[in-house]
Formats: C-alpha cells, sequence, structure tokens
C-alpha cells in the first residue's frame, strides 16, 4: 500500500476493494448454488452469502461458544455496508471528476484489508464445506 501516494490511487484501492467483495459473493453464491438477480445491489448480495453459509452445518461451533464467533460474523454485515458507502463516497467509478478531501493510505489501507479478511474467510468457508477444491 506504500506505493500509493495520491489519493486518486486511494480512490482505486478503495473502488478495487468494493469490486473484489462483490465478485467474491457472486462466486460463493454461484457456488452453494443460491439464486440472485442481476438487481441485486452489493449489500443484498452480502446478506446472502452470510445466510447461505450460515445455513450449512458445521459452518459455526456448537453451544454457548457459537455467540461470539457469530457476533464476529455479523460485523461483516457492518464491513459490507461500510464498504459501499465507502467507495461511493471514496472510491473510483460514479463518473466523479475528484475526490473528497481528507483520504488518506491509512483509509485505503483499511478499506483493503477489511475485503482481503472478509474473501479470505468466505473462500476458507467454502472449502471447509466441501465447495471449493485447491489450495
Amino acid at each position: 500500500m506504500s506505493r500509493f501516494k495520491t489519493v486518486h490511487q486511494c480512490a482505486e484501492a478503495i473502488g478495487a476493494s468494493k469490486e473484489l467483495l462483490e465478485a467474491t459473493f457472486r462466486g460463493a453464491l454461484d457456488l452453494m448454488c443460491v439464486a440472485y438477480g442481476r438487481s441485486d445491489d452489493y449489500p443484498a448480495l452480502a446478506k446472502k452469502v452470510r445466510s447461505a453459509l450460515h445455513s450449512y452445518p458445521g459452518f459455526a461451533p456448537a453451544g454457548d461458544e457459537s455467540k461470539a464467533i457469530t457476533k464476529i460474523l455479523s460485523g461483516f454485515g457492518q464491513i459490507s455496508s461500510g464498504m459501499a458507502e465507502m467507495r461511493n463516497s471514496y472510491g473510483t467509478g460514479h463518473g466523479k471528476p475528484r475526490h473528497p478531501g481528507g483520504l488518506t493510505v491509512r483509509h485505503a489501507r483499511l478499506a483493503v484489508d477489511l475485503a482481503t479478511a472478509e474473501c479470505r474467510f468466505i473462500a476458507l468457508s467454502l472449502r471447509d464445506l466441501g465447495l471449493l477444491t485447491g489450495d
């Protein structure tokens, strides 16, 4: 991320992070044979992925201990919503000629790190559920 030197490069990283998550959501839904529409927006896709993963036996540990994991996983909903808002405000797209002030590398790094963590978790979950093969 240190190679990002301009506001535009940071905005591109934010836009790419959102696009990565959306592609991961669509791929996960395809693997789980869950229907979604072309008009389904980003938060709707995220919700469908979380719901579909939760429906698989063994997705989360049983018992009271699972409450902590469920609480953390529910945070992905907030991340998805925030990522969409961040992309709309600061990311590339929507034909913006300029980006709002205040955007720094740390904001772009946050978007990249959160998107990476959520995509990795989805991919590992699909692998553990036997829906994704390979390393």
